[in-house]
């Protein structure tokens, strides 16, 4: 009886609300390091996003980041975004400031110092990145960072540009039968 009151209280709504791949990514709205509001669904229109919830003091982040930013600047003409979601508290944000650029992290810095998002999205482990598709669709999870894991990332990455890009060829050749068609 008692592990099954511990299983009702504790483990099923963890099951329960939990993010898997094929489930909708929840969208949020966010501020960055320059103050200004961010949210998800302005995001995966043009293209995959990562999702990395992180923090200053996570040893894993620290060597996850700087691959993120390579990955970023390699595929970012070709419509990846790269977001980084910080979930330390408001008394750290000039840390957090100084932190990512010593990393020299271009891509956007988000805030989530009340883990509202972090928990939204399930995270309990540090860093935790989410791949989304232009469906607003988690593609890919990755929880913790090992060398070697960016290979997994970028395959998947790979993946889903190419998927983006045989869907607008595909749109173009429409169009262009639409026109041949109306003339």
């Amino acid at each position: 009886m008692k592990y099954l009151l511990i299983f009702i209280l504790f483990i099923l709504p963890i099951q329960l609300f939990s993010l898997e791949i094929g489930k909708e990514s929840p969208d949020f709205t966010l501020t960055n390091l320059k103050n200004e509001k961010i949210s998800l669904d302005s995001l995966y229109k043009n293209g995959p996003v990562i999702l990395d919830f992180c923090h200053i003091h996570c040893k894993p982040c620290l060597k996850e980041l700087p691959i993120l930013q390579k990955i970023f600047e390699k595929y970012k003409d070709k419509g990846l975004t790269v977001v980084a979601i910080d979930i330390d508290g408001p008394a750290l944000k000039s840390r957090v400031k100084s932190f990512f650029k010593g990393l020299g992290i271009t891509f956007p810095v988000l805030l989530d110092s009340d883990m509202k998002i972090a928990n939204k999205y399930s995270v309990n482990a540090y860093p935790t990145s989410f791949i989304i598709g232009m469906d607003g669709i988690i593609k890919y999870i990755s929880t913790g960072y090992k060398q070697g894991d960016e290979k997994k990332l970028i395959e998947k990455i790979e993946e889903l540009l190419i998927d983006n890009t045989s869907e607008d060829n595909s749109a173009e050749k429409n169009d262009e039968k639409e026109n041949k068609e109306s003339k």
